[in-house]
């Protein structure tokens, strides 16, 4: 939102260079507008225009206390057979595996990178927020993902889904046979599901 609403406000772009660095986001509301306030503040996105200094959402390692709020999640997702299912006690035991997004210390986004073998590694658990879908950020985890991978010297990625194949396809993954997964992925292979297996090379200029 940081400067979509501002094409007809020229007046205040000025005023934006004024602001000194202690100042990381300014919220313009329409005072004519009833309850205005209280939305802007009780609401995740506001119904005003946010300007803001730094990045408005931020992706990082997932720790302890983000449990719930991945739960809360991927949960609708589960239930819908999109994701598999996953108790707070198997997340808990591999939150090390996850990173986040978080947007106002709400997250709307999560991914996991389980390593398969020495050369490859598996992307699962892979979801955003429906309300912040088409935005971008599926991309920004998804390349976060990758640099995770590339710094653990992981030159292939995995992944299976039953929903999503055109994105993923978008992003440089390539359907490929169940039976081409590495063994140790291969024998948890559940064909009930019917999940489509995707594969993508990463790490340019690195040797497998």
């Amino acid at each position: 939102r940081a400067l979509r609403n501002l094409q007809h406000q020229h007046w205040l772009l000025p005023k934006l260079s004024e602001v000194t660095g202690a100042v990381r986001r300014i919220h313009l509301l329409n005072a004519q507008s009833e309850g205005v306030l209280l939305k802007e503040l009780f609401t995740l996105d506001g119904v005003g225009s946010l300007i803001f200094a730094d990045q408005y959402h931020e992706i990082r390692q997932a720790t302890i206390d983000d449990v719930g709020g991945i739960l809360a999640l991927i949960e609708p997702l589960e239930q819908q057979g999109i994701l598999v299912r996953r108790d707070r006690e198997k997340l808990e035991a591999e939150i090390a595996n996850f990173l986040v997004v978080v947007r106002d210390s709400r997250i709307i986004g999560c991914a996991a990178l389980y390593p398969l073998d020495e050369n490859s590694a598996e992307v699962a658990c892979f979801a955003i927020d429906p309300q912040y879908r088409n935005q971008g950020i599926g991309g920004e985890l998804l390349s976060a993902i990758e640099q995770r991978a590339c710094s653990l010297n992981l030159h292939q990625l995995y992944l299976l889904t039953t929903q999503t194949q055109h994105w993923f396809s978008q992003h440089g993954f390539e359907e490929i046979a169940p039976q081409d997964l590495p063994a140790p992925r291969q024998r948890l292979y559940n064909a009930q599901r019917a999940s489509r297996v995707y594969r993508k090379t990463i790490c340019a200029g690195a040797n497998p």
